[in-house]
């Protein structure tokens, strides 16, 4: 099978693989048109000036952004020139498209029209499509196969739940359950299980269904869906996905959505047809808020102790059992899922966070490595911060630079937004896989999905800003934020240029525009949309300094405001820009 490789360079190459020792790949499926990029094409260097390389280079961009290295596509990764390759590729074809890890549809003779009001209103809830922050939250915790784990649990819910019955599957909880507990005990798995549990039972996964579920998930480290607004969006989108005929009594804009405890216990008093599942931290204000009485409940996992070890140990277990370095060693493995198991107490994140590491580590070393692992989490991180600080040359303080810059942002940054923002030297910023290299050396405190970077758990955040704060920000958090927002008049003040997409047209409708593959923006939409709250976030006297006439923000608006705001338009972003304004406005009264 012959696979192309999205080079750093914006060129494609061909590599050809046999069947036991082909990687994981993205597939397009398309219809051939007029001008298709053929193998030949490729290989004499001519295939950019064919209309068909446009799809090559939309399979690429998106197999990158799924990080996925390889991709296929049939116009031209078969030599058709030859009458054997070909019978061969048509015979393989069905099992190609089966063992694809990702298959994109290219659909040219479809255009985009005008949202009618309607639609624009879904497409408002869309921002915090709920589907979409499950997958962050499951992707950025390691392992998917925990909710697996927990729908076990939810069965025992039976009894710790003081004997509610369970009926079809579902868990009977009165009108409101809310489930308490400690960082990384498994709060977000347990609702991922719950979620499982009941969506064959709802319009979600069955048509004839007359019940709709709906859920959200919130993220503290990203300020888009980590407020009342975003919860109640994702909720009502989903709603309308299920019900489209409840779209004409969506809002276009929405009011103060501040009292979204307020509303829980309203709805949950008095609508019998009405039912929550909330999940917190032990944070008594939420509790006491939500006023728990006879028809609703409260689920503690501290003191489902018994239950929630069990799902923990099928988790180490099923991990364990994936070690590939000590795989054929069934006495070690018993011995390293039982060291982990004891020293776990419970906790999920601290056994994915450790069986993470013991993923490289050579089986004579997995004991001693296991001996220096400190239970509980937070010694867990600082362990890991000190592994970062002794690493050698100038790594620490790279990376050090990108944890400053993660922790200080509004939300999780794109790979190359952290290289513009991070103060990182031009040829580690200005190169993908060099940026990676640098977040792969911070421990585990980072993951990355579709090519963005996210903490792997809220916690981890927590500690950097909480008990490391001096190691992460040794000159304090206003100097990061100085230089985040320095960075990003700067990468701004380069890259804005009128008609950034080539429209050729002023009037150009937006719900029409699509971003180009290689989109110009990519690197700077967060400076674009944050760059003044990191001014305002930054000491009095930089702020001053900066906003005075003619000081550096007089300059970029005076030569660059009409380029930002086409930007943010081109964002969808345009309301964003001027609540900045609005801000910028009232700091200097």
């Amino acid at each position: 099978m012959r696979l192309l490789q999205y080079n750093s360079d914006g060129n494609f190459s061909l590599t050809e693989f046999f069947d036991n020792a082909i990687p994981e790949y993205a597939i397009l499926s398309h219809r051939w048109g007029t001008e298709e990029a053929t193998f030949e094409d490729l290989q004499k260097g001519i295939g950019r000036k064919k209309a068909g390389y446009e799809k090559i280079r939309f399979c690429g961009e998106q197999a990158r952004g799924d990080g996925l290295k390889y991709f296929w596509v049939d116009t031209c990764c078969i030599d058709k020139s030859s009458s054997t390759e070909l019978a061969e590729a048509l015979n393989s074809m069905f099992r190609w498209y089966q063992n694809a890890a990702r298959c994109y549809v290219y659909l040219f003779d479809v255009s985009a029209v005008k949202q009618k009001a309607a639609t624009r209103r879904q497409g408002n809830t869309r921002a915090s499509d709920p589907g979409s922050n499950r997958h962050s939250n499951l992707s950025t915790r390691g392992s998917p196969s925990v909710t697996v784990q927990y729908q076990g649990t939810i069965v025992v819910g039976r009894k710790s739940l003081d004997n509610t019955p369970r009926r079809q599957g579902v868990l009977t909880v009165g009108h409101l359950l809310i489930t308490l507990c400690d960082p990384g005990k498994g709060k977000t798995m347990l609702i991922c299980g719950i979620i499982d549990e009941l969506s064959p039972l709802t319009k979600l996964r069955d048509e004839e269904a007359t019940t709709l579920l709906s859920y959200f998930f919130c993220q503290a480290t990203d300020s888009r869906i980590n407020n009342a607004t975003a919860v109640l969006r994702g909720l009502i989108y989903l709603l309308v996905d299920q019900q489209p005929l409840l779209v004409s009594h969506v809002r276009e804009k929405y009011d103060d959505a501040g009292k979204l405890l307020d509303l829980i216990n309203r709805t949950a008093s008095i609508s019998p047809r009405v039912k929550w599942i909330v999940s917190s931290r032990n944070q008594p204000d939420i509790e006491s808020r939500l006023r728990l009485n006879d028809t609703q409940m409260r689920l503690r996992l501290e003191l489902n102790e018994e239950r929630v070890s069990r799902a923990v140990e099928l988790f180490v277990n099923l991990k364990v059992s994936q070690l590939p370095l000590i795989a054929d060693d069934s006495a070690l493995r018993e011995t390293v899922r039982g060291q982990i198991y004891a020293k776990a107490s419970g906790t999920f994140l601290w056994a994915a966070l450790v069986l993470k590491e013991l993923e490289s580590v050579e089986s004579w070393d997995v004991l001693d490595v296991l001996q220096d692992m400190p239970p509980d989490l937070e010694p867990l991180y600082d362990r890991m911060l000190r592994q970062v600080e002794q690493l050698q040359r100038k790594n620490p303080e790279f990376c050090r630079l990108v944890l400053s810059t993660i922790t200080l942002a509004y939300r999780p940054l794109h790979l190359l937004e952290v290289g513009a923002l991070s103060d990182l030297p031009e040829k580690i910023s200005t190169n993908l896989d060099s940026v990676m290299k640098v977040i792969n050396k911070c421990g585990s405190f980072l993951a990355v999905r579709a090519n963005r970077a996210y903490f792997i758990h809220q916690s981890a955040k927590d500690f950097l800003l909480e008990k490391a704060l001096d190691r992460v920000f040794p000159s304090g958090k206003a100097k990061v934020n100085y230089t985040m927002f320095l960075r990003s008049r700067e990468v701004m003040s380069r890259t804005l240029r009128c008609d950034m997409y080539g429209l050729f047209a002023p009037g150009f409708p937006i719900g029409e525009v699509e971003p180009p593959v290689l989109d110009p923006l990519a690197a700077v939409q967060y400076s674009c949309l944050y760059w003044i709250d990191h001014l305002l976030d930054c000491d009095r006297g930089h702020t001053t300094d900066e906003l005075k006439d003619d000081g550096s923000v007089h300059r970029f608006l005076r030569a660059s405001y009409i380029h930002w705001l086409e930007a943010l338009s081109l964002l969808r972003s345009l309301p964003d820009g001027i609540v900045l304004i609005v801000k910028l406005e009232n700091w200097l009264k």
